[in-house]
């Protein structure tokens, strides 16, 4: 949670939708990574999903604070793309920390989660799987009503 601002502005960098009937990728992810339901799969030079999660968006962060002198929430636009670019590029890197891994775990990831999720499913004129068991009406909703796991 204390990383969530970050984990949100960066999606919406990633993928963005309309905020009308958004699909809050970062609670996704921070739900996921608060019950550890992950698919178990990493490289190898990369730490545990939790930590991994946290040490990247730690170090883009600090990258914003260097280059723009702002957290990276309170950057423009064009200069949050600027980061998210030369970390996705692999022209940035931390403390053995494998950024560029990380950071494609992030992309797959938060793409994985927009398209499975029922309402994406629902705009797309699928909605067989939005009344599977397991998806609550709170993960429906626009805007979700769901609020960040801990940990």
């Amino acid at each position: 949670p204390e990383h969530l601002a970050t984990l949100d502005a960066v999606t919406r960098r990633l993928l963005p939708q309309n905020d009308e009937d958004r699909v809050d990728l970062a609670a996704v992810i921070d739900r996921g990574l608060s019950l550890g339901t992950g698919d178990g799969w990493r490289h190898a030079d990369l730490p545990p999903d939790r930590e991994a999660y946290a040490r990247g968006l730690e170090l883009i962060d600090a990258i914003a604070r260097e280059r723009h002198a702002h957290a990276f929430v309170d950057l423009e636009p064009a200069a949050q793309d600027s980061v998210l670019r030369d970390v996705s590029e692999g022209r940035v890197g931390r403390g053995g920390f494998a950024m560029t891994q990380w950071f494609g775990d992030l992309l797959a990831t938060a793409t994985e989660a927009y398209m499975a999720h029922p309402a994406t499913l629902k705009r797309m004129g699928y909605d067989g799987m939005s009344f599977l068991p397991g998806w609550s009406p709170d993960e429906l909703a626009f805007p979700p009503r769901r609020k960040p796991s801990t940990p």
